[in-house]
């Protein structure tokens, strides 16, 4: 599917318990969400998407060759200069985040 949904509007950040517990997700409820009071939605056509080759396995990289999140995070941070920790240690740290508070 190439077309998305476009969105106009402002947004607020809220802690309101009782619109929180309406989002719990494997038994965690959030903080703090988001809350998007919208103006007008659309449809967008899919001209950048198809542009982009996004669907196209062809055009996809492999994620391999490149560094994980939390090794770049380290670098971009410099924490070896900072804190004792590895860059290995981050990128463990990255990918644990994601698998334990990613629903």
């Amino acid at each position: 599917m190439d077309e998305t949904l476009r969105i106009n509007g402002t947004a607020s950040i809220t802690t309101d318990p009782d619109l929180l517990g309406t989002m719990e997700a494997n038994g965690h409820v959030p903080e703090i969400a988001l809350v998007v009071h919208l103006k007008e939605a659309f449809l967008h056509c899919g001209k950048a998407l198809k542009r982009g080759r996004l669907w196209d396995a062809e055009a996809q990289i492999d994620r391999s060759t490149y560094p994980k999140m939390g090794e770049v995070i380290f670098d971009h941070g410099k924490f070896g200069e900072k804190h004792e920790v590895t860059r290995e240690w981050t990128a463990d740290a990255a990918q644990d985040d994601y698998d334990d508070n990613v629903y």
